[in-house]
């Protein structure tokens, strides 16, 4: 006897697959966005400081190390 409502296959796996496929590109997104946003931006600070400390240390060394040999 057919039933009057359809029935409902494969619903479950479906709405799975969606949700993990959403999540993943919404997550691939995020980590892409906060790694040319954030991080890349940040380590390129970290360099010029380091980049800034060294050549002051080169000099101060420079200096001792003429200091030295008088």
């Amino acid at each position: 006897m057919p039933s009057a409502i359809a029935p409902i296959t494969n619903r479950f796996s479906q709405r799975v697959i969606r949700d993990v496929v959403g999540s993943l590109t919404v997550g691939i997104a995020s980590g892409y966005a906060y790694w040319h946003m954030v991080h890349l931006p940040s380590i390129e600070q970290w360099r010029a400081y380091d980049k800034k400390v060294m050549a002051e240390t080169k000099i101060i060394h420079d200096a001792w190390a003429a200091e030295q040999g008088k």
